[in-house]
């Protein structure tokens, strides 16, 4: 009996070194963690096929939060569940293992001393408001199998300044970053096809935007109340097919606007108040077909005006343009459909029109990587 006795307590013993030491069964394969590098007490759910959720902070009283890719007895974290850390105000940092896959809706929401997340590889979505509010968060960067983030992921992070998003995005929600007034440095996913509705609105410290080629659209009220953007950049293979409704609403920062060939439609107030543009540079062989209603607040000084458009109503007022430059001849400008905002100053601004070859009539011009320029230098014949 003794014996037996003690053959059991060696066999305890053995077993609570093993599970120190993070030698533990998950299914049929004995795994090798070491608990003593992340955080201990956090809440777990328990899923089929021998998975788990991070469900809530638990008895865990860290702030610098590693989450284990198992937990003590063998199951794999998979997911961080809905609302799991929302309003937790002691978290500074959490580190989320390659084991998960999914970040719900609200999982970090609210989080205001939060001000570092490294997100390992293996993370393919992340659910609406994820990291809401997380007002000391100061830069993020998307892991690259990430394909799917939910609307106003990072909205409303007013300390974040640097953001990089995954290669393989596929979809991403409405309103991204909206409200993340510091945020300057923003690297998009060169897969991306939309830039969403809302997703940079309000956020006023953006200066410049690299447009990636593979995006075909520009959301409703994308870069509304970027008050400080000047540069939004498009490169010469840009996709850009629509730019929609008040997309640069209140982007008074805007002085130059030069807008790939591949543009077909700009929608109704696409860039209405947007009042210090003061060139419009339609890129050469533009596909420009329709502008809307109000699209420009009407102080352009100098517009490229696209052969066959239409433009009706498309400004506001156009008193102040100086320099008028058609994409056709002068015989094609005869049968132009002039909208009437731009009927009223034809006589006041200087008419040009498009030549390829080289001209010696002085109403002549050309593309010179991508600026409108005369045949003729009128200063020169002074």
């Amino acid at each position: 009996m003794k014996k037996a006795l003690n053959l059991l307590v060696i066999i305890v013993i053995c077993v609570l070194s093993l599970s120190s030491c993070g030698l533990i069964t998950g299914g049929r394969d004995v795994i090798d963690v070491d608990f003593s590098q992340y955080s201990q007490g956090l809440e777990y759910s328990w899923l089929p096929g021998g998975n788990a959720a991070v469900k809530g902070i638990g008895s865990c009283t860290d702030t610098d939060i590693k989450i284990p890719p198992f937990t003590r007895d063998g199951w794999k974290v998979i997911i961080i569940s809905k609302s799991a850390f929302e309003g937790n105000t002691d978290i500074t940092s959490v580190t989320i293992p390659n084991s998960v896959g999914s970040i719900m809706d609200n999982a970090f929401f609210g989080c205001t001393s939060l001000k570092t997340v490294k997100m390992e590889k293996g993370i393919q979505s992340i659910g609406q408001f994820a990291f809401s509010n997380c007002t000391s968060l100061v830069d993020v960067t998307v892991p690259s199998d990430t394909l799917v983030v939910g609307p106003s992921v990072f909205s409303n992070c007013t300390s974040l300044v640097s953001a990089t998003l995954s290669e393989n995005i596929t979809l991403i929600g409405t309103g991204m970053f909206a409200g993340c007034t510091s945020l300057t440095d923003v690297h998009l996913s060169n897969t991306m096809t939309r830039i969403p509705s809302n997703m940079f609105e309000g956020c006023v410290s953006l200066v410049t935007l690299n447009v990636p080629d593979s995006v075909e659209s520009i959301g409703i009220m994308s870069f509304y109340q970027c008050t400080n953007l000047k540069n939004v950049n498009f490169g010469k293979d840009s996709r850009l097919a629509t730019i929609s409704q008040y997309a640069f609403m209140e982007c008074t920062g805007l002085e130059e606007l030069y807008l790939p060939a591949s543009l077909t439609k700009i929608e109704e107030s696409a860039f209405i108040t947007a009042d210090n543009i003061k060139r419009i540079i339609f890129a050469e062989n533009s596909q420009l077909s329709v502008v809307g209603e109000d699209a420009f607040g009407g102080f352009t000084r100098e517009l490229v005006y696209v052969k066959g458009s239409q433009w009706t109503d498309a400004f506001i007022t156009l008193v102040l343009l100086e320099k008028l430059y058609y994409t056709g001849t002068y015989e094609e400008w005869q049968t132009e459909n002039i909208p009437p905002a731009l009927q009223k100053v034809i006589g006041r601004c200087q008419l040009y029109f498009y030549s390829a070859e080289v001209s010696t009539d002085p109403r002549t011009w050309y593309y010179d990587n991508g600026e409108p320029t005369l045949w003729i230098n009128p200063a020169e014949n002074e």
